[in-house]
């Protein structure tokens, strides 16, 4: 076979937007090696399973698992899709490489999970410090909580849950961890720089990532922190929840340094997820690209950070171009 052969086939397949399909895992997970623990770009247009778990075809090794083997989408209907509305991917960062993204139908409801189970993962999974990070997008007439019919608030589940509570982010149902109150509107660590307004989530894709620590049962010192970014806009990276810093006037309960610095799971804290529930009678929907997992046997303050297929230019800018030479 020809280089030239070679060099025209690839040419085709990235004109047709096929060579995605070929990827095992995202660029980030190959960085980091023994520390990814899984990986999904969702860069495809074909899921296959059902009826209720989905599994993206782009994805053939380092997959995710979350409720079942090799699937990370938990859904009781079949109406996972890859999409490519170009409106939407129009609103990834210029440079990116994101052919589609996956969502459900308009207006969805019910069950929708994605995410991993570091309890399938094998080898184990270190409990020193874990991540996960995706990307979200909320589509204009999405309806949130209070908008409407729509009961729609949920972001993320990994023990406590995450949610938009009165336009905030907030983390509630701190059970199973020993010298926890179910404490904070909003936070713990809320920042005044996040949105406040329904308005400021739609239309972007946001980027998320959750940090866990010490997350094995007994193990002393669980904290959950939250990190967002809108990346449309190429916003600031904000602190939305960290559970390590005293919340004592946000709430109805006090979270006391104390607590915040001897939190104990009773049991290992293992489903990492993005929860995607609604109810009601809805408008809208949310995509979803590049979701991640990784681990690390020290906590050091490692992050995944962004995944250079959609902040490509923002994250991993190309090498600038040595004087005096010219291209062909």
């Amino acid at each position: 076979m020809s280089l030239r052969w070679t060099l025209c086939s690839l040419a085709l397949l990235l004109s047709l937007g096929l060579l995605d399909t070929l990827d095992a895992a995202e660029q980030r997970c190959n960085e980091l090696g023994a520390n990814c623990i899984c990986s999904e770009p969702l860069n495809t247009n074909v899921y296959t399973g059902g009826p209720s778990f989905f599994n993206a075809a782009d994805t053939t090794s380092q997959q995710c698992s979350l409720e079942s083997t090799n699937a990370p989408i938990s859904r009781n209907s079949a109406t996972i899709v890859g999409a490519n509305d170009p409106t939407v991917l129009a609103r990834l960062p210029a440079g990116h490489s994101v052919n589609f993204y996956m969502r459900a139908n308009d207006g969805h409801t019910g069950i929708f999970w994605l995410g991993h189970d570091l309890g399938r993962s094998s080898p184990t999974p270190p409990t020193a410090r874990v991540a996960y990070r995706w990307y979200r997008f909320y589509s204009a007439n999405h309806q949130f909580n209070g908008e409407g019919a729509c009961e729609n608030s949920k972001l993320a589940q990994s023990g406590p849950i995450v949610d938009h509570t009165g336009q905030r982010v907030h983390a509630y149902a701190w059970g199973g961890l020993t010298n926890s109150v179910d404490c904070c509107f909003v936070g713990p660590n809320y920042s005044s720089s996040a949105p406040q307004t329904w308005a400021a989530w739609k239309d972007r894709w946001w980027r998320f990532e959750i940090v866990i620590r010490n997350r094995g049962a007994g193990q002393t010192g669980f904290t959950l922190q939250m990190y967002g970014k809108d990346v449309t806009n190429n916003g600031a990276e904000l602190t939305m929840v960290d559970s390590s810093i005293p919340c004592l006037g946000c709430g109805p309960n006090p979270w006391t340094s104390t607590q915040a610095a001897n939190l104990i799971p009773t049991s290992t804290v293992n489903s990492l997820a993005s929860n995607n529930y609604r109810q009601g009678t809805c408008t809208g929907f949310q995509g979803y690209s590049h979701f991640m997992v990784a681990g690390w046997d020290t906590d050091q303050g490692q992050r995944i950070g962004p995944a250079y297929e959609v902040e490509r230019v923002l994250a991993n800018p190309a090498p600038a171009q040595p004087g005096n030479v010219r291209t062909r």
